[in-house]
């Protein structure tokens, strides 16, 4: 018997003694010479090459030619029984085994009944993907060299940015209290107002479009550079002595909030030439120096109203290093290295006012110490003192602590 030719999806004809082989089953005739079978489905060599896949390959791309195919070899040419003989003897209905045709020793059985080449195993190997390893229990897979630095920065950036914006979110609601409180403690009305510096960028500020402090919402609160420009285009209408807050950021590093308000309690001090200087202990904290800053005296005549940043600029001269200024016939500004300072030096300087106005017709008046300002000053700005001032307050003007 011939092998078949090694190839690709295809058989190629064989020459062979032909005989024909009758095979029971479904199939038709049966094809003489060698023939590739199917199932149940024949083709002569004869015929064109096929392509028929094998059953367990039924694409049969890239198959081993011998696994994708079943040969059936020709009869022995010793077991043909003559020309005249169509059929094998053995399979003629009624006619009895010829021994002369019987399997010899290199043949197996019959055609029909050979076994058929066994497949290739490598062919039948189904390709797979590399199995994803599974750490063990407790055992993380070692991550590349750098990626641990990586994500601990990520991590980090992350981290800051949400703690920045919650502080500044927190920061806006604290200076809307701060407003609320000046209001509901009386320091301020209609008109005065409250500002802090931003708390990423020190060359800016935050404070409240043009509007009664009592009524100020988040929403109403702006972002200006020092020279009073809004970091933003907006509409809304402005306050015309933002260059008060401007110039004193501006002049001192250390001021982180700033009060500027029309007392009536404090103006008289700024007329009279009386000194405003502390008389009880809680009033330390407005220092024992405060100085007045009139505007006639480097401007001339005007409406009183800091609206230039020369004017502004004239205004931290004078207060130098101290809380406290008092603006003659204007008001004060007062300024604190934090909201909650900046608030407590507003109220207890009204505070001090108020009591000095109701001792000065009653005699002389004793005013603290210099020793006694500076130690009662450290002790009141002090953390615990502030957050418990500010609570008290917060919670007379309605406003979360």
């Amino acid at each position: 018997p011939t092998s078949p030719a090694a190839g690709l999806g295809r058989a190629t004809r064989q020459s062979a003694t032909p005989s024909r082989v009758v095979i029971p089953g479904p199939a038709a005739t049966p094809p003489t010479g060698a023939g590739i079978r199917i199932g149940n489905r024949y083709r002569p060599p004869e015929s064109t090459p096929i392509h028929f896949p094998h059953p367990r390959h039924p694409t049969g791309a890239g198959r081993n030619f011998l696994s994708r195919y079943r040969i059936i070899h020709p009869p022995n040419p010793a077991a043909q029984s003559g020309p005249a003989e169509t059929a094998h003897p053995a399979t003629r209905p009624g006619h009895s085994p010829n021994p002369a045709i019987q399997p010899g020793p290199t043949e197996t059985a019959h055609p029909h009944t050979a076994p058929a080449i066994p497949p290739n195993p490598a062919a039948n190997r189904v390709r797979q993907k590399p199995p994803i390893p599974i750490p063990a229990p407790g055992h993380s897979p070692t991550p590349p060299p750098g990626f641990a630095e990586i994500r601990c920065r990520r991590a980090s950036v992350l981290r800051r940015r949400e703690m920045l914006m919650t502080d500044f979110a927190a920061l806006l609601e604290q200076l809307v209290t701060a407003n609320r409180i000046l209001a509901r403690e009386e320091v301020v009305d209609a008109f005065g107002h409250v500002s802090v510096r931003h708390p990423e960028r020190p060359g800016a500020y935050l404070l409240s479009r043009s509007r009664a402090p009592e009524l100020v919402e988040a929403a109403d609160l702006l972002e200006f550079t020092l020279e009073g420009e809004p970091a933003r285009p907006t509409d809304a209408p402005l306050y015309s002595e933002r260059p008060i807050h401007g110039a004193l950021y501006e002049a001192r590093p250390d001021i982180g909030a700033v009060v500027h308000n029309h007392s009536p309690a404090v103006i008289p001090f700024s007329l009279t030439g009386m000194p405003l200087r502390p008389v009880f202990h809680l009033a330390a904290i407005i220092g024992g120096d405060i100085p007045v800053w009139d505007i006639r005296d480097g401007f001339g005549d005007t409406n009183l109203l800091v609206t230039t940043m020369a004017q502004g600029r004239s205004l931290a001269a004078a207060l130098g290093g101290n809380r406290v200024a008092l603006m003659r016939g204007h008001g004060c500004v007062v300024a604190g290295q934090s909201l909650k300072e900046a608030v407590m030096a507003a109220v207890y300087l009204q505070f001090n006012a108020r009591l000095l106005l109701q001792s000065l017709p009653l005699g002389a008046v004793t005013y603290l110490s210099p020793g006694e300002i500076e130690l009662m000053a450290r002790s009141q700005i002090g953390p615990i003192q502030l957050n418990r001032a500010w609570e008290y307050w917060a919670t007379r003007a309605n406003r979360p602590a």
